[in-house]
């Protein structure tokens, strides 16, 4: 079961439990994109890590997990459509040497395109004739 608020990344309130994950485990549990490019990432790490967010192999953030080990990170807008690889790094706070590792698929559809709205007519209108008389 998982909250979904506009604007905000998704929260996951429970998970069937054969997919509970190992506690500790580094987890993209949500990736969602919304109009625009913006992307949201969250999951599970332990707590209090830092972690480092890449699409295609490219740094674009970076973030630490709460006390609960959730995480959840934003980008308001660039995310292109096309396919990308969406990691996570758990790295030392000091080396900042890799310690654990995520990596999910992604793939952003097109938008699609509105067409203008238009009043034109696609019959003739009607005639109307009045009653003959007798």
């Amino acid at each position: 079961m998982a909250l979904m608020t506009p604007n905000k990344p998704t929260v996951v309130l429970s998970q069937p439990a054969a997919s509970k994950p190992m506690a500790g485990a580094l987890i993209v549990e949500a990736v969602e994109t919304e109009p625009g490019g913006k992307l949201h990432v969250s999951g599970q790490a332990r707590p209090g890590v830092a972690l480092r967010l890449y699409l295609n192999d490219s740094f674009v953030a970076s973030v630490t997990a709460g006390t609960d080990g959730r995480f959840a990170v934003a980008i308001n807008e660039g995310v292109a459509p096309g396919s990308y690889r969406v990691r996570i790094d758990e790295v030392g706070s000091n080396s900042g040497a890799v310690r654990a590792r995520a990596e999910v698929p992604l793939f952003r559809r097109r938008e699609p395109r509105l067409q203008p709205w238009s009043c034109r007519r696609s019959r003739p209108p009607l005639s109307v004739r009045a009653p003959a008389t007798l």
